[in-house]
């Protein structure tokens, strides 16, 4: 009995202390990086795992300040060291919270919160296409504004799809603000076509809204 007594004595304490040894991880969070207007990349890094074995690492954010794993979240591994995670689908011209984290058995730990906006687009008007015939029309618009950024291309751009972006048929006819004018050529007669004005900056693309027209003839 006494023997048993001293089994506990000696366990029971190495147990306490082995279980206060375990923690949340500690995490730093980095500035966000590579923005643009519809993403930004979360840097993070998990200094220690708390004692126990990291779960799932990552970036999480929100419109809201101390964002959690339980709003938009990445995972991005599953261990301590560097956090790179990038945000996607976010609002243009938008402020957001981020925060890196890294989950053990413990619990989640968070790094201090960074906030972040992403950028904006060119702001573009599409014209209704005029001058139309079997094989020519003339497309046209208007960039308003630059989003704070050279715009080095703007035109129309055009498909027998909905949505035509510049991965489509396009004619450039500047690089600045104000008024586009573009003929497009090589169409096909009497078939439905859908355009859009557009400007291209160092952020990326913004476009005007849909229009569509028929060529004659057939």
């Amino acid at each position: 009995m006494k023997l048993r007594h001293a089994i506990l004595i000696l366990v029971i304490p190495a147990l306490l202390i082995a279980c206060e040894k375990r923690h949340i991880p500690t995490v730093q969070t980095f500035a966000v990086t590579e923005i643009d207007d519809s993403s930004g990349l979360g840097n993070g890094l998990v200094v220690s795992d708390g004692g126990a074995e990291v779960a799932v690492k990552g970036v999480c954010w929100s419109l809201h300040p101390h964002p959690t794993v339980y709003d938009s979240a990445n995972i991005c591994g599953r261990d301590t060291g560097k956090i790179a995670s990038r945000m996607r689908w976010l609002i243009p011209e938008t402020t957001y919270y981020v925060r890196a984290y890294a989950s053990n058995t413990i619990g989640e730990g968070y790094g201090e919160e960074v906030q972040f906006t992403t950028l904006k687009l060119p702001v573009v008007e599409t014209y209704a296409v005029t001058e139309i015939s079997d094989t020519t029309a003339t497309g046209g618009g208007f960039v308003h504004e630059d989003g704070g950024k050279h715009v080095t291309a703007k035109g129309v751009c055009w498909s027998i799809h909905v949505n035509p972006t510049i991965h489509d048929s396009i004619n450039i006819s500047g690089s600045d603000t104000g008024t586009i004018v573009s003929v497009m050529r090589n169409l096909t007669a009497g078939t439905n076509y859908y355009v859009k004005a557009f400007a291209t900056t160092s952020i990326g693309t913004g476009y005007g809204q849909q229009v569509q027209f028929t060529t004659t003839g057939k």
